[in-house]
């Protein structure tokens, strides 16, 4: 996939080396093994992001969990996650994420014109029926997932139709991330990025959306407003 507003992309081309490649099978080994020395009893989590990891190919994953399970102590409880812009998930990776219990976030940008504008493959074609097919796999195969939404200047000018989008889909776990602008770029010369001000305007809006369903009786977890509420309260956020 090649998002407009990619910041691993900025970040990549702005480093002396852009790219080391795919993590070798003995780097993972190291991690696991290391992992394992700093926690001898309780949850070690292994979560995968990009870039894209599933470029890693579904053997990478394979070999990393296999692993991972030989290694194991009997103290220790692994949990796996990973964040993908979905494109390659067929039924052999969701055959996998259930079997291996991972949670998958995918990032879909919200309705099919909104997405298919920021979210183009490298032809520069949306990609929003693809994504919507992948997760009706791990919804096939049972595979625990949620929605991570980045917010541009694009969907945040619609705050109802993204709600309505997620409720439409049974999208019941749900993140909003801030869309950054390029490292050498003010934000207020960057096209997708928000003021700060739109932003908040945005929040209190979709806020106010959520507030009105769930006094409905239809709560969507959103990570952002779980965790706000959360620390009002005095409880720690997640």
């Amino acid at each position: 996939m090649n998002c407009k507003y990619c910041f691993y992309n900025d970040v990549s081309n702005n480093r002396n080396i852009k790219s080391y490649g795919i993590m070798s099978y003995d780097t993972s080994c190291k991690i696991i093994d290391r992992a394992l020395e700093v926690c001898t009893n309780g949850e070690i989590g292994f979560s995968f992001q990009g870039g894209e990891p599933t470029l890693a190919k579904l053997d990478f994953f394979e070999d990393f969990v296999e692993y991972a399970q030989k290694v194991k102590t009997p103290k220790v409880k692994y949990t796996y996650t990973i964040q993908t812009n979905g494109l390659l998930i067929d039924e052999q990776w969701s055959r996998f994420f259930k079997r291996n219990d991972f949670l998958v976030g995918v990032s879909l940008d919200g309705i099919k014109d909104t997405h298919d504008e920021l979210r183009i493959d490298n032809n520069k074609k949306g990609t929003f029926n693809r994504i919507m097919n992948s997760i009706r796999l791990l919804k096939k195969h049972e595979v625990p997932y949620n929605i991570l939404t980045v917010i541009t200047k694009y969907n945040a000018r619609h705050p109802q139709a993204l709600w309505n989008m997620y409720e439409k889909n049974g999208f019941d776990y749900v993140q909003l991330i801030f869309c950054l602008s390029p490292l050498n770029m003010p934000y207020l010369e960057d096209l997708y990025t928000l003021e700060p001000k739109a932003y908040a305007e945005f929040l209190k809006t979709f806020y106010d959306i959520w507030l009105d369903k769930y006094n409905q009786g239809k709560y969507i977890s959103v990570r952002m407003f779980d965790n706000l509420i959360k620390m009002c309260a005095g409880y720690p956020a997640e």
